[in-house]
């Protein structure tokens, strides 16, 4: 599994904008980043991020809609080998940890199908 890394985000401008459906400008910010990783051996944060993803992973796979476009039996598998995402991105301080953590799972595991399509016009 490559280790690509997804990064944090500084949003410019339109935080409170975003609430009300309007638009914003975020910029990566490199210092921070997270990627996935698996490791037979897992130190207790590790666990601690398996234990989060074992979480999102019954999310997924009990959603349809969520479930047709992740494939979730590879989650599961790959969870099951000590899956965890390694980040650098402090939580809850707005820089974009959970977003870096679903553009992880997404280049990760986004079925083919819809991978292959282009999102531009």
């Amino acid at each position: 599994m490559e280790n690509k890394n997804f990064y944090s985000k500084v949003l410019l401008f339109g935080e409170y904008g975003i609430i009300s459906n309007s638009n914003a400008l975020s910029i990566p910010f490199k210092e921070f980043y997270g990627f996935l990783k698996k490791s037979t051996i897992l130190n207790q944060e590790q666990k601690d991020s398996n234990d989060k993803l074992i979480e999102l992973y019954h999310y997924i796979s009990d959603n349809n809609i969520i479930n047709a476009v992740i494939d979730s039996q590879s989650l599961k598998n790959d969870l099951e080998l000590g899956l965890h995402f390694e980040s650098s991105i402090p939580v809850a301080s707005g820089v974009g940890s959970s977003g870096a953590l679903v553009a992880s799972i997404f280049h990760r595991y986004l079925r083919t199908f819809i991978n292959d399509l282009s999102l531009e016009d």
